[in-house]
Formats: structure tokens, C-alpha cells, sequence
């Protein structure tokens, strides 16, 4: 085995890579990215905790401890919570959380605020829409937002979701409870927005 190919299998076998095209990498988190991740977490503090109500508990056990678990839930086929790379540098969060019996979906997500604005995620999302639908074979894919936060919700409007309706006080965040905006797409609204290789049809 070549030097290049040793190092290839040595990588996949470290980490566990769901997406890599470009400098964007989106992989499960190990044990080691753990300080990087509180670091950028309590770097953004400010802009995150409107909308992320476990911001204020983020430290160095509780994050390892949410690392382990997120690992757990991969093995165990639920879906999977990535850290996004960039050229390498972490600086967010994206997930996809899978309900097997009914077939679907949810897609959550963050980034640190100097990455927002920047496409980065919609075009992961829209990504993870091709894991979902045509590696796990769901039926359905959900995003919820909180009411306010309209850059969260123009990520499903420009990919092809439904709006499906308001969930009023369906989330307690930092003890006010706030409404949610739910958007869906379904498979064969994705097939038919997207086309079958994925690709959005202009």
C-alpha cells in the first residue's frame, strides 16, 4: 500500500467524514476537536444564545459529554450532530436527527457569526437533503425555527420547503416560551425541485 493511500485510510479511519467537497468538511466530532468547539462556542456567545438555549451550559465536560452521545447516535442509526470545517478551522454545527419509524428527518443547525451571510449554510443544507433522502431513504425533512429568527428561515424558503405552520409556545428558551416555525419538504417535492441527481433546476 502507497504512502498516500496508507494516509487516505489512516483519515477515514480517525474521523468520520459525512461531507467534503471543496474546503467545506463536515464530519462527526471526536474527543479532540472538544476544547475548539467551547472555544468557538463562548467566542459567540452573544449571537448564539437568542436562539440555542443550552449556550450557557456549554463547558469543557458538558460538551464532551454531548460529543460521546452524538457518537452514540450515529452508531445506533439516529442521525448524526457534524461539525463544520472550514479549510479545516471549526465554525459550526449541523445535524440531521432521524425518527426511523416514520421515516423523517429533522436538520438543525449553527454558525459563528463571522461565517453567517456567507452561503455556507444553505449549501450544506441543501447537501444534507441528499444524504437524508437518498442515503437513509426518508420520507420527510423538517426544519423549526424560533419566530424571530428570520436568517434561520430563509435557508428553507430558498431550497424548497413548505412553510407547514406556526407551533405556538412549543419551545421554553431561557424560560420564555417562544413560537416555531415549522417548514417540510417531502421526497418527491425535493426529486421534483432538484431533479434525481440533486441538482436545482433553474
Amino acid at each position: 500500500m502507497g504512502r498516500e493511500n496508507s494516509l487516505a485510510l489512516f483519515l477515514l479511519l480517525r474521523w468520520i467524514v459525512l461531507l467534503k467537497i471543496e474546503d467545506i468538511e463536515l464530519r462527526l466530532l471526536e474527543e479532540g476537536d472538544n476544547e475548539e468547539v467551547v472555544r468557538v462556542v463562548q467566542e459567540n456567545r452573544d449571537h448564539l444564545i437568542e436562539y440555542l438555549d443550552f449556550i450557557p451550559n456549554v463547558n469543557l465536560t458538558s460538551q464532551l459529554q454531548a460529543i460521546q452521545k452524538w457518537k452514540q447516535t450515529y452508531r445506533e442509526g439516529e442521525g448524526f450532530e457534524a461539525g463544520i470545517f472550514l479549510r479545516g478551522q471549526f465554525i459550526g454545527m449541523c445535524g440531521l436527527r432521524i425518527d426511523a419509524s416514520d421515516d423523517r428527518g429533522e436538520i438543525g443547525y449553527w454558525l459563528a457569526e463571522e461565517y453567517t451571510g456567507k452561503g455556507i449554510m444553505t449549501f450544506l443544507v441543501k447537501e444534507l437533503l441528499a444524504l437524508g433522502f437518498q442515503r437513509y431513504h426518508l420520507h420527510k425533512i423538517t426544519i423549526m425555527t424560533v419566530d424571530t429568527n428570520l436568517k434561520s428561515q430563509g435557508i428553507p424558503k430558498r431550497l424548497g420547503f413548505k412553510y407547514d405552520g406556526l407551533l405556538r409556545d412549543h419551545q421554553k428558551l431561557h424560560g420564555e416560551y417562544r413560537d416555531l416555525y415549522i417548514f417540510s419538504i417531502l421526497e418527491k417535492e425535493w426529486r421534483l425541485f432538484y431533479g434525481e441527481e440533486g441538482e436545482e433546476r433553474g
